[in-house]
């Protein structure tokens, strides 16, 4: 289930703005101000609308909210409210609209009843005669915040052996802060020697990902429940536990590691040590390069493409390495993003295989070298 395209009217800093996706690898980038942030708000509130349908506590429907109007001030005055519209097309459901009309207003969803009678239906099943049979996509989304949030969750929810399949959707699209959590749930799985498939899919994820055909960092993991700890073991020879991983290395290690769960959750019932290389959806990743060294910034998105290849990713990033490695394709795109004259605009473009410079000077309006003082 992808997001092929998306249009927003009077939301946030866009009166009207329209963005179209590609199935694989979405790329965005631009300076601070171009409107990324209120674009990675808006696609999670059309990915939340898969929730719609169900009544579960997993699962929750997020909505327009009140900082979502746009608003304007001119001359000292601030423009009235306007009806906000959030108009999508996904794989399966074209022209889906959410709006609301003002602040005291609730979000309408009569403009995607197709889709929420689906997922009703769907959700329906899941609670009656749920056989594993009946494929479920993933959603995830990753603020800069995600590894250094500290607000705190049910640590008993991780600690549950086995999980509703709906378990997969928690907190998804706030995901800030499940690290600890993560690894909390290894540990318990691993001492409790239950749904060991779980963490083989984790540590094959890991292994993919992050591993030599991957980012070449970490061939291995290690859970150990009387030592409370999960040890990485390295390429280079070094065993580091979760607490002492670089920030970058963490990123990777979460993102990683989250997914792939949700990933079994979801589906393994279906696809099995499949799950994670069968499973579709639509993962945001705000500054993907956060945190990481040019080398790894070069192979993050094919990297991550490979151990999750049927999931669709939209992500930004400011770092010349991650725009030279995205090709632009039928699956893959680059888009710039850009605020002038008064305009927000999305413009695709090719950088595949250019080298820092060139990108500096073409696409970001900066001297590859600074003056000399």
């Amino acid at each position: 289930m992808n997001i092929t395209s998306i249009t927003f009217n009077n939301f946030r800093c866009f009166g009207e703005y329209h963005l179209q996706f590609k199935p694989a690898v979405n790329l965005l980038f631009g300076v601070n101000g171009c409107g990324k942030t209120s674009i990675l708000r808006g696609l999670k509130i059309a990915m939340s609308s898969f929730f719609s349908g169900f009544s579960d506590s997993n699962t929750r429907f997020i909505g327009i909210s009140n900082d979502d109007f746009m608003s304007e001030v001119r001359d000292g005055v601030e423009s009235l409210e306007r009806q906000v519209n959030i108009s999508y097309d996904l794989a399966e459901f074209k022209n889906m609209i959410l709006s609301r009309t003002g602040k005291k207003n609730r979000t309408a969803i009569s403009g995607i009843k197709p889709l929420r009678d689906y997922t009703h239906s769907l959700y329906h099943d899941l609670s009656t005669e749920d056989d594993g049979s009946i494929a479920l996509p993933l959603f995830a989304a990753f603020s800069t915040e995600d590894i250094h949030s500290s607000r705190k969750l049910d640590r008993s929810i991780f600690c549950k052996y086995y999980q509703p399949r709906s378990f997969g959707y928690y907190e998804c699209l706030q995901g800030d802060g499940f690290f600890d959590y993560w690894m909390h749930r290894l540990l318990i799985l691993q001492e409790g020697q239950k749904s060991l498939s779980e963490i083989e899919v984790v540590q094959c994820s890991i292994g993919e990902a992050l591993g030599e055909s991957g980012c070449n960092i970490i061939r291995n993991v290690s859970i150990r429940p009387l030592q409370k700890t999960v040890y990485f073991h390295f390429i280079d020879g070094r065993e580091i536990d979760s607490r002492n991983l670089s920030d970058g290395y963490k990123r990777l290690v979460n993102i990683v590691t989250d997914l792939s769960v949700r990933c079994y959750i979801l589906n393994g019932k279906k696809y099995g040590m499949d799950c994670c290389h069968e499973t579709q959806g639509v993962v945001l990743i705000d500054e993907v390069d956060l945190h990481l060294h040019p080398e790894l910034q070069l192979v993050v998105l094919q990297s991550l493409h490979r151990t999750f290849p049927k999931i669709q990713f939209i992500v930004s990033s400011h770092a010349p390495m991650v725009l030279s490695s995205v090709e632009t394709n039928d699956d893959n795109e680059v888009v710039h993003l850009q605020y002038q004259n008064g305009n927000y605009t999305a413009e695709p473009i090719v950088t595949y295989g250019m080298d820092a410079s060139t990108i500096l000077e073409t696409y970001m309006g900066k001297r590859s070298r600074l003056l000399s003082f």
